[in-house]
């Protein structure tokens, strides 16, 4: 019995899914260590780092696993409909990278040159958009302008809240409002002083509100 499920295991089938997972892992981990050493900083987080991960490797398993069974397929699609990710994407370019991480998982599983040119092409462009964003600084002129998650010399605050909280509503540092639905909101403040954000703080957590800080220097 133990042959045959090591006979199993090392089948040229499984090998190459093996071989292919093992290739969507890197994929993400390289795209998220070039964009972290192109200097984007929200990219550098625990949570942002196993995102670029795990996303890859399980739209690729999700892939194989719906490969040629169009039941299957129906059911996992009505299975992950309702999964409801209720974390606002911060900017449009995280939201492409997510996409891109998608894309990779599915072209892995169909077939992984394809997810290894998408992530070649992909690491080519955040590459040259920087050289580019340099070879423009030098020249004297800017290329780019700056957003509120690129901004330096910031910190961020961030809230998920299940209640609306009024109290917010009056501080000059709230950029942002997002009513996500009737029990959940989303509230980003950008601070320059650190005593101002201790502050409130404080009053967040003796209301037991969670929230997540992001320094950008």
């Amino acid at each position: 019995m133990e042959n045959f499920i090591q006979l199993n295991l090392i089948s040229a089938k499984n090998l190459e899914f093996f071989f292919t997972l093992f290739l969507a892992l890197l994929s993400g981990l390289s795209i998220r260590i070039t964009l972290g050493i192109t200097g984007q900083k929200w990219v550098q987080t625990y949570h942002q780092t196993l995102t670029y991960v795990i996303l890859p490797i399980t739209t690729l398993v999700i892939t194989k696993v719906i490969a040629g069974n169009i039941a299957l397929s129906l059911g996992m699609i009505g299975a992950l409909s309702i999964v409801r990710f209720r974390n606002p994407v911060k900017s449009p370019f995280e939201l492409s990278m997510f996409f891109a991480l998608v894309t990779i998982g599915i072209s892995m599983g169909v077939n992984y040159k394809w997810g290894l040119l998408l992530t070649v092409t992909i690491i080519l462009i955040i590459i040259f958009a920087k050289l580019l964003e340099n070879l423009s600084s030098k020249m004297g002129k800017r290329l780019f302008t700056t957003s509120f998650d690129e901004a330096s010399q910031k910190i961020f605050l961030e809230i998920d809240s299940k209640t609306e909280l009024n109290f917010l509503y009056d501080n000059d540092n709230l950029v942002q409002i997002s009513k996500i639905d009737k029990n959940n909101y989303f509230y980003r403040l950008i601070f320059v002083n650190k005593k101002e954000i201790d502050e409130l703080k404080k009053l967040l957590d003796s209301k037991d509100i969670s929230y997540e800080i992001r320094y950008n220097f």
